[in-house]
C-alpha cells in the first residue's frame, strides 16, 4: 500500500520533468512549490494510515491481517520522508547531470544494502521497516547535499558546473 502512494509521487515527478528541464537554476520559489506539496501530501498519508487504512486493511484481506497494520503504518508514513526528495532528484535528472545522479545512486545502494544487511538477521521484519525508514532518511540527505552543492539556489547553471 506504501508503495502505491510512493508511485503517485513517483509518476507526478515524471510528469513534472519537462517543466523542470525549463529551470535555469533551482529556485527558491520553485523549492517552496515542492514543499508546501509534499507536507500537503505527507499529511494526507499520515491522516489516512490511521483513519482509513486499517478499516482497509481489515476488509481488503481480513481480520487475520491485523497484526500487519502497523507495519503498513509505519511503512506510510515512512514514505512521507522521502516524497521531497523524490522531486528534486527528478530535477536533478532533468538537468542530465550525470555526476550526481551517479553520485546519488551509487551511495544510496550501498548504503540500503548495507543496512539491510545488518538489521534484517538482527531484527527481523522490525530491522526491515527500520532500513526502509533510515534509507528513505539517507535517501532525503543525500538528495539534499546535491541540490546544495550543485544546485545554490539562484545560481545560474553553467556548463562547467554540469561537468
Amino acid at each position: 500500500i506504501a508503495d502505491l502512494f510512493r508511485s503517485f509521487v513517483q509518476d507526478t515527478s515524471v510528469a513534472l520533468a519537462p517543466k523542470f528541464a525549463k529551470y535555469d537554476r533551482y529556485t527558491k520559489k520553485l523549492d517552496q512549490y515542492m514543499k508546501v506539496a509534499v507536507v500537503l501530501y505527507g499529511a494526507g498519508l499520515v491522516a489516512f494510515a490511521f483513519t482509513l487504512l486499517p478499516y482497509l486493511i481489515t476488509f481488503l484481506f481480513g481480520e487475520k491481517y491485523n497484526d500487519s497494520i502497523p507495519y503498513a503504518q509505519i511503512l506510510l508514513c515512512s514514505a512521507t520522508v522521502g516524497n521531497l526528495s523524490i522531486l528534486q532528484f527528478r530535477f536533478i535528472r532533468s538537468k542530465i547531470d550525470h555526476i550526481s545522479f551517479r553520485n546519488i545512486t551509487v551511495i544510496t545502494a550501498i548504503a540500503r544494502i548495507l543496512m539491510s544487511l545488518i538489521l534484517i538477521p538482527w531484527l527481523g521484519m522490525t530491522g526491515a521497516l527500520i532500513s526502509v525508514f533510515l534509507y528513505r532518511v539517507f535517501f532525503r540527505l543525500v538528495v539534499s547535499e546535491a541540490i546544495k552543492k550543485r544546485y545554490p539556489m539562484g545560481v545560474v547553471l553553467y556548463e562547467n558546473q554540469m561537468a
